[in-house]
């Protein structure tokens, strides 16, 4: 399932690398793309470990598949949703099917 999701990065030397996305970015992915947004714990109670929910949300922004928004009086809620390239994996995952 995984073998066709794959992630342009540029490695160390300046070469092009295509690593998979992983299970748990997949996920996440999905249910943004089902549900529009999703808050912190929500993504927590999907990836269950709270370390892996953090590196998670870390490495799908770095890649520019989320964006996060930060609302409420104290700013304290933090809202995900799919960017544009977040839409455009999801496509492409979904056309694998």
């Amino acid at each position: 399932m995984m073998r066709g999701c794959s992630l342009k990065m540029i490695g160390s030397e300046g070469t092009e690398e295509k690593p998979e996305l992983r299970p748990r970015h997949v996920l996440v992915l999905l249910k943004l793309a089902k549900h529009g947004t999703l808050i912190f714990s929500d993504i927590r109670r999907i990836i269950k470990d709270y370390e892996y929910t953090v590196a998670t949300i870390e490495e799908l922004k770095m890649l520019g598949y989320i964006e996060e928004e930060r609302v409420g009086e104290k700013k304290r809620v933090r809202v995900f949703r799919l960017t544009d390239e977040g839409r455009k994996i999801v496509r492409e995952m979904l056309k694998g099917l």
